[in-house]
Parts: structure tokens; sequence; C-alpha cells
């Protein structure tokens, strides 16, 4: 987890007045499980 790199965002954001940040992520954290839906865990 890098969680400099977030709060730097978030701090960044803040001095910025932006409103919200969005996350985005990947479903390949959960592997090459085959099976779909993917479910978090």
């Amino acid at each position: 987890m890098n969680v400099t790199g977030t709060l730097n965002v978030l701090w960044a954001a803040k001095e910025c007045g932006v409103p919200a940040v969005v996350a985005a992520s990947t479903s390949a954290i959960y592997g090459d499980d085959p099976v779909f839906p993917k479910r978090e865990r």
C-alpha cells in the first residue's frame, strides 16, 4: 500500500480545493482466478 503517495495526493487536493478524489483499481489485484464475477475478499 502506498500510504505516503496517497497522503500526498489527498493533501494536495485539499490545498487546491479539489472537492473529491477518485481512487481507481483493477481486478488484477485478485489474481488469475477464472471465476466471474470477481468478489471482494
